[in-house]
């Protein structure tokens, strides 16, 4: 009877082993970004669905990524965002043509540390240039956890929306100082973070 009350230990002991392991972080702290880190978005616009899959190359002095279009898109590119970007841009860059993309005052896949302090500031209000466009300004509130696969497991990541004046575009940002990269935004199409590889 000891053996099987044992036997019964250890299989409860196992199965609640399996069940921590397949629990989504809350917070996103468990991500990490680095080189080689791939970032697999989706986007949906009027005509195509398709993915957008960024690898991530250089993250000093400045951010490098390579990034690729799946099907029907098919094109592929590198995007070189100067240190100087990184800190302080006010713009973000979203259309993406061939060959190399240099930022020297937009960012792209990521928000400027600036915008994130900002965005933390007492009015929670940033101003962000939509592609070369007029700044529009932006209020943040928080979010429901985005949800993503990271490395094959679920994650949980902490979010902060921002939501312009008008409230027909929508950037979500996640909260990590460090990294604050871009997991979903709605400017008319979409695009989302689906994976971190």
């Amino acid at each position: 009877m000891k053996n099987v009350g044992l036997f019964f230990m250890c299989i409860l002991a196992f199965a609640k082993g399996l069940s921590a392991q397949t629990e989504p972080t809350t917070d996103g702290t468990a991500a990490q970004i680095t080189v080689g880190t791939q970032l697999v978005y989706e986007v949906t616009t009027a005509s195509a669905k398709y993915q957008f899959i960024v690898t991530v190359k250089k993250l000093d002095d400045g951010i490098t990524f390579d990034w690729k279009m799946t099907a029907p898109i098919n094109k592929k590119g590198t995007v070189v965002m100067a240190e100087e970007a990184v800190e302080n841009a006010a713009g973000l860059f979203n259309y993406f043509a061939t060959d190399t993309a240099r930022l020297n005052d937009q960012t792209s896949v990521w928000i400027s540390r600036t915008m994130w302090r900002e965005m933390h500031n007492e009015d929670e209000m940033v101003l962000i240039s939509l592609d070369n466009g007029e700044a529009t300004g932006f209020f943040r509130e928080d979010g429901e956890a985005h949800k993503i696969s990271y490395k094959g497991k679920p994650l949980d990541m902490k979010v902060s929306n921002l939501k312009s004046l008008t409230d027909t575009q929508t950037i979500t940002v996640w909260e990590n100082e460090k990294f604050p990269i871009i997991l979903k935004m709605d400017l008319g199409w979409t695009i989302e973070l689906k994976e971190i590889k």
